[in-house]
């Protein structure tokens, strides 16, 4: 292995994972389903087909030589198939030249962005970092871009509201997050679950995931009943075409034995009207007779056949029709099912069922983004104390994003000390 002095910026190496420090990254934290799913991949395709990006940094105690800037992933995965099935696997990696913290934080987030969903907690960890790396809370709010506008076509930067809401996860208790971080509870629910008392967060939390999962085992049970009310229609359904198709069967076999006879019936009719001729001789009147006969046997075959077909024909309807009459019957009797819903994760509604019981209720009504500014805005007008009027003008820089929390907080200190 070449000294890290030596190494050029751009140059591709294969590292010993153990020479790489992976202290900077912008996520609430990795999954370990993902980093499983990844490592089956690696496995499958011989090793890790795309460098990780790292940082030269000065050697430690620990035996790091670089600080990893992207893939955290795939380092995870690696890692975890050394550890796991010793399988002795290198990283590779580009090395970049040392970047500021700011540019380093923008370009992981980038790459984080564009690989996969973030969740609410990444996303939280992520602005805090940009926030704390000295970002303007304006530039957080480029970094998170989305679709806006009308019309859904116009990229715009992140709301206030976004930017704030997200942060205010980091105040809640590290089960919270994680729960949020893996999708057990919603954005709305986690935004919910900030307006109640800190010390009744646990508590509504728990009455509203054994709601949740009351709700869940009914919603369970009347799948089940839906299941098998569907599988016994199927089979009904399976019974009735069976029927049908049996009706269908002998009806054909009937009405061709029917046509079968009027042929048969018709011939023997021929044959004897040609036995009652008058003959020259004795000979010829004698095959009459005997032909007369052949005719005659054919058409008693013809006509049994007839009857048989016309019994199982009139037995197959029979059955049909009785089973159309018993169904018809039992469904006058019966009350419809009503389907489960699919519920994965705690909901807002369900968050303020608990707040209520647990007497922490967050119901009130909210001031939106133009009203707040226009309380802030008069509080600013002629007439207001000094501090009042310095108070506001800080909440509207803030609200502009001339100024991050962090300094409104420190600014309000200050105004009030």
């Amino acid at each position: 292995m070449a000294k890290a002095s030596a190494v050029a910026s751009g140059e591709l190496l294969n590292l010993d994972p153990k020479e790489i420090l992976a202290d900077d990254n912008t996520r609430f934290g990795l999954k370990d389903t993902r980093i499983q799913s990844l490592a089956s991949s690696i496995v499958s395709t011989g090793g890790v087909m795309e460098p990780v990006e790292v940082e030269l940094i000065q050697p430690g105690a620990n035996g790091h030589k670089y600080r990893l800037t992207t893939g955290f992933y795939r380092l995870a995965a690696v890692e975890f198939l050394n550890k796991t099935q010793a399988a002795g696997l290198t990283v590779p990696a580009i090395v970049r030249e040392s970047a500021d913290t700011k540019s380093r934080l923008k370009r992981q987030l980038a790459e984080n962005m564009e690989r996969e969903n973030q969740s609410p907690m990444d996303q939280a960890i992520a602005i805090k970092r940009l926030l704390d790396a000295g970002l303007s809370k304006m530039e957080v709010r480029e970094v998170f871009s989305r679709p806006g506008g009308r019309k859904g076509n116009k990229i715009q930067p992140a709301s206030n509201s976004f930017i704030n809401m997200t942060l205010s996860f980091l105040e809640l208790p590290k089960s919270v997050q994680e729960k949020i971080h893996n999708g057990l509870i919603g954005v709305a629910a986690a935004y919910e679950l900030t307006k109640v008392p800190a010390e009744k967060r646990t508590a509504v939390l728990e009455r509203a995931e054994q709601e949740r999962q009351k709700a869940l085992e009914t919603e369970e049970r009347d799948e089940e009943k839906l299941l098998a009310r569907e599988k016994k229609e199927a089979e009904e359904n399976a019974k009735k075409q069976g029927f049908q198709d049996a009706v269908t069967q002998t009806e054909a076999t009937f009405n061709q034995a029917q046509e079968t006879l009027k042929n048969k019936t018709t011939q023997a009719a021929e044959a004897y009207a040609a036995s009652r001729q008058k003959f020259d001789n004795a000979k010829d009147k004698k095959a009459a007779a005997t032909a007369f006969k052949e005719a005659e046997k054919v058409r008693a075959i013809a006509e049994a056949d007839f009857d048989a077909a016309k019994k199982e024909y009139e037995a197959a309807m029979e059955k049909f029709e009785k089973y159309v009459a018993s169904k018809a019957a039992k469904v006058a009797g019966e009350k419809p099912a009503k389907a489960g819903k699919e519920a994965k994760k705690v909901s807002s509604a369900d968050v303020k069922k608990a707040a209520v019981k647990e007497k922490a209720s967050t119901q009130h009504v909210a001031l939106n983004a133009a009203e707040m500014r226009k309380v802030v805005s008069e509080l600013t007008l002629p007439g207001s104390h000094a501090a009042v009027i310095a108070i506001a003008v800080a909440f509207q820089r803030c609200f502009s994003g001339e100024i991050t929390d962090e300094q409104l907080r420190k600014e309000l200190t200050k105004i009030v000390s």
